[in-house]
């Protein structure tokens, strides 16, 4: 079955994601409607525990799948980066009595279920390979930061709860980060099939 072009397009971008340089710079886009009502401390929470589990595993199927040690590189990273997320979160709400304590004596996170949306799109992922693979891989990863830079953005600037609001202030960038590069392979991408074509 053809891919459609916009798949295409982001095949495209999967096998460039390495050539694209990092950069540190924030992007600009405009924060969503979340940013003009509170969110509720739990709910984000939760929103970002699965978030962050549908980045380390769908970044793990990256590592399985992919040919390529540039995307494989920028998968651990992704690892990486959302796993010390993930840990920081649980630090803060822990201390502050809103997390169970881990079982483990290791006094580990404790495992995180996927929200529906987040399991749909790691399923939607673990049935294709290949182009296809990667194609719907970077589409999911352009989703998922963009929803995570408005949703961090807005819990920083409209939360009741100054720790979890400074840690969402301090995550913003590392998400805006990882948003721009994906963002900038894009256009990237853009505009070498423009001049191609």
């Amino acid at each position: 079955m053809p891919m459609s072009p916009r798949y295409q397009l982001i095949a495209a971008l999967a096998a460039a994601v390495a050539i694209a340089p990092f950069t540190t710079a924030p992007i600009t886009a405009p924060a969503t409607a979340l940013a003009s009502d509170a969110i509720e401390k739990d709910s984000f929470a939760k929103a970002v525990l699965s978030a962050n589990k549908f980045e380390i595993d769908s970044s793990k199927r990256v590592l399985e799948k992919s040919a390529s040690d540039d995307v494989k590189t920028f998968a651990e990273q992704m690892i990486a980066d959302h796993t010390k997320t993930g840990e920081q979160l649980w630090n803060v709400t822990s201390r502050q009595g809103d997390m169970p304590k881990a079982a483990s004596a290791d006094d580990e996170p404790p495992a995180v279920d996927l929200s529906s949306k987040d399991a749909a799109a790691l399923k939607l992922l673990e049935g294709k390979d290949g182009a296809e693979f990667q194609a719907a891989n970077i589409d999911a990863q352009d989703k998922a930061h963009r929803e995570a830079v408005d949703l961090f953005r807005a819990y920083a600037s409209h939360s009741d709860d100054e720790a979890l609001a400074a840690f969402a202030s301090k995550t913003l960038p590392v998400l805006e980060m990882q948003l721009d590069h994906i963002t900038e392979s894009l256009q990237a991408i853009e505009c070498r099939l423009a001049t191609d074509s």
